[in-house]
């Protein structure tokens, strides 16, 4: 299993709070595939992961990956990324 990291030098991050953030999580999934195929810059700084992250109480996962089809990237839910969600969304 080839595990990419989150680069080093640059961290697109948005936090989980209310209902707003399921939107912010789509917006930043298209910003990493906006910075990951722009051809003439390339990543800022080098490598940058293509994957998106979920991390909380110190454990992080993957949280997106790309159809093999399509190549088109797709949010992948688990069960504690799902009920960050759900907690998210219940929020007032």
């Amino acid at each position: 299993m080839n595990t990419m990291y989150p680069h080093r030098h640059l961290l697109l991050a948005v936090p989980i709070r209310d209902a707003s953030s399921i939107t912010a999580v789509q917006t930043l999934a298209g910003l990493v595939v906006q910075v990951l195929t722009d051809g003439a810059h390339g990543p800022p700084g080098g490598v940058l992961s293509p994957l998106l992250y979920f991390s909380r109480h110190g454990e992080v996962s993957a949280v997106s990956g790309f159809d093999d089809e399509t190549g088109a990237m797709r949010i992948e839910v688990d069960e504690r990324f799902g009920a960050a969600l759900e907690q998210a969304a219940a929020a007032v």
